[in-house]
């Protein structure tokens, strides 16, 4: 992680992490497929967070998920149609979201706060 504060209010930041989800078995189950496959997740992130003092607090960040063969829990109904969920592996997944914040003191006991959250 690399973060750079331009003043005590103000810091830029950025990250990279490589997750790792191990596959299974599933032993003693009603599922058709007797195991599943692991997952790997490349995460990158940046943002930016700022405060003004008993006044403004803004944070925004913007993610970025490439998943190789990401593990997906799917409900669905049996042959005898008995629900139950089975964890499969899809294709290889790339997820974006953008998150942002912002948190206004209007008084000394009164307050108020927005959020913003896109996901594709």
């Amino acid at each position: 992680m690399l973060d750079y504060m331009s003043n005590e209010e103000q810091m830029m930041y950025a990250s990279v992490s490589i997750g790792y989800n191990s596959g299974g078995f599933r032993l003693g189950s009603v599922q058709p497929t007797a195991s599943f496959g692991s997952e790997e997740v490349i995460s990158y992130e940046i943002g930016f967070k700022s405060t003004y003092p008993g006044v403004l607090r803004i944070n925004a960040a913007l993610y970025f998920y490439d998943y190789t063969d990401m593990q997906v829990l799917v409900p669905y109904l049996n042959d005898v149609n008995f629900p139950v969920e089975e964890i499969i592996n899809v294709d290889d997944i790339r997820s974006q979201r953008l998150r942002a914040r912002i948190h206004m003191a209007c008084h000394r006991c009164a307050s108020t706060h927005a959020q913003l959250q896109l996901h594709r």
